[in-house]
């Protein structure tokens, strides 16, 4: 594998393990809002939201950890570009500002395509 080929995979490797790291910490911190919120403000009118993020953000994220083992028949370059092709506009918003806070362009290591869901 040449060189440039092989950096790219790693910078890959390292955002889609960055990703699933701050989804579960996003996850768990939303299970705790919704729970003070409803503790809070009485008739949970904010419960579907905080769990349709949960899901929204666990579904983008759920399918990198398998392209990150070494006996995957992919790589986590396909992993990371699957996830971005079937996302919508919320998860696809989710993972650029993810990695934009670790200082990563998702479109330095995936290319954005036209089509797929991202409608929402």
């Amino acid at each position: 594998m040449p060189r440039g080929e092989r950096q790219r995979l790693n910078a890959v490797t390292d955002a889609s393990l960055l990703l699933v790291q701050d989804a579960l910490v996003h996850i768990r911190a939303m299970a705790y809002l919704r729970k003070d919120m409803l503790a809070a403000g009485g008739d949970g009118g904010g419960q579907i939201d905080y769990q349709e993020r949960i899901r929204l953000i666990a579904d983008v994220c759920e399918n990198l950890p398998g392209y990150l083992r070494a006996s995957s028949r992919g790589n986590s370059l396909e992993g990371l570009q699957y996830a971005w092709d079937k996302a919508n506009k919320f998860q696809r918003a989710w993972l650029q500002q993810t990695l934009t806070l670790h200082g990563i362009t998702i479109t330095d290591i995936i290319t954005p395509r036209d089509g797929g869901p991202a409608e929402d």
